[in-house]
């Protein structure tokens, strides 16, 4: 029977989190066991390859699709700005990491389109796109296609906020201000024609 496990992988990805956005990929696997309080060994008992380890520390976390989206509630154009506040607080926390996954020799197209997909946008669109059905069911929209206002919105935010992330500009305060914005484009083309 072995030892039991003392540092858990969590601890080793965070060790190594902080260090990759620190300096990027050129950090050694050794100066991320020196981080995690492991060996060398351990560390590719743990994780085969410097690029497994990389892509498990840098992935960003997947968004709290609930959390984001929350519960429709009335005026609408109120609640998509709540919406896109958080979207955007989401966006700004997980493109940094997205950019120096971009920057890693292996990472190609298809790994980026997983990534997205799965992780960024694709979550939030379906979960958008749901809600803004229910919403056009229940007569507060006007005659639109959900699935397209919704990736219209996080196309938008996330536009914004890789704007941001690449010109090294801060969105503290702009932020508050360009969602309204947003929405207030998006809202005029979805809201009831009366």
């Amino acid at each position: 029977m072995g030892r039991p496990r003392t540092t858990s992988d969590e601890d080793i990805l965070a060790a190594a989190r902080g260090l990759f956005r620190e300096r990027g990929h050129a950090v050694t696997t050794r100066e991320v066991a020196r981080a995690a309080g492991v060996s060398q060994a351990v560390l590719y008992q743990r994780f085969p390859t410097k690029t497994d380890l990389f892509f498990a520390a840098m992935a960003p976390t997947a968004p709290d699709v609930d959390a984001i989206l929350g519960a429709p509630s009335e005026p609408i154009d109120r609640y998509l700005e709540g919406v896109a506040a958080r979207m955007l607080k989401y966006f700004e926390q997980a493109l940094p990491t997205v950019v120096q996954l971009m920057a890693h020799p292996e990472f190609d197209a298809k790994a980026m389109g997983r990534l997205h997909e799965k992780i960024l946008a694709g979550q939030l669109v379906e979960g958008l796109a749901v809600r803004l059905r229910q919403l056009r069911a229940d007569g507060l929209t006007g005659d639109i296609d959900p699935d397209g206002a919704a990736q219209t919105l996080v196309a938008a935010l996330h536009s914004f906020v890789v704007f941001h992330v690449m010109s090294g500009a801060s969105l503290r305060h702009q932020a508050g201000r360009i969602a309204p914005r947003i929405v207030e484009v998006l809202w005029k083309g979805i809201q009831p024609r009366r």
